[in-house]
Formats: structure tokens, sequence, C-alpha cells
């Protein structure tokens, strides 16, 4: 007797279904901060870490590059933050992040991969035109 409950060809329940439908529209989003850091007193981690603090508090699971601290050189960080990246969900930007060489291989890498990015202060989307015709700076 077939379990009536199956869904056709895939072997999950309708439950099972549903609940891989709700894990992926109610998932804590995974939110990255690019921003400038190389030049700025305390690397620009108060910045960061405000920024991080408010999106806690909002549910938001964070990835603050603020958290690596500091002590290894640029290519160190910036390995370890295109994997954040490439594992976020989105991108929030913090003021000055064009003039960042960092922020801004970070926002290419997003475009490239679709991510969405966000001013920190506006919250509203960056467009990926914009994004993209600043990378030239």
């Amino acid at each position: 007797m077939t379990n009536p409950r199956k869904n056709r060809g895939t072997g999950n329940t309708d439950f099972e279904a549903q609940r891989a439908t709700h894990d992926r529209v109610f998932k804590k989003k995974k939110v990255y901060i690019s921003g400038p850091m190389t030049g700025i007193k305390d690397f620009n981690f108060p910045a960061f870490n405000k920024v991080a603090d408010k999106l806690r508090a909002e549910g938001y699971e964070v990835l603050n590059p603020a958290d690596h601290g500091a002590g290894e050189d640029w290519e160190y960080y910036m390995k370890k933050d295109v994997k954040m990246v490439a594992d976020c969900d989105m991108i929030v930007v913090l003021d000055k992040w064009h003039q960042s060489r960092g922020a801004r291989i970070e926002v290419f890498l997003a475009s490239r991969l679709s991510i969405p990015v966000y001013c920190a202060v506006t919250r509203v989307q960056i467009t990926t035109e914009f994004r993209l015709s600043i990378m030239s700076l």
C-alpha cells in the first residue's frame, strides 16, 4: 500500500515538504557587514559593532568582519571575508564603503552571486547597476 502523504517522485512526505518551505521562508537571515577598515582609527570596529548589535537585536545572524580582530595582513582577512560574503543572504554596507578596496571587492562578489546589498543607515537596497558602476573607482 502506498503512503498517500508521499509526494510523487521525491520520497518526501507533505509535512517534510511544508517544513522545507517554512524553513526557507522563515529562516534567520545571515547578514554580512561591509565597510572601510584600513587607515581608520580602531579599524572602524566601533561602527561595525554598532551596526552588528542593532541587526542582532532585530533577529539577524550577523557575520561581522570586526570579530576577526586585527594583527594579520590585508590578504589574510580578505580570504576570510570572501568566505563570509559567499555564505550570507544579504550585505549591509557602512558609510564610505565605496572608498574601501576590500568593501568594493565584497560588494562586487555579492553582485555576481545575486546577493542583495543595503545601506546600513537607510536600509535602502543598492542597485546592481550602481554597485557595478563604482567598481572602477
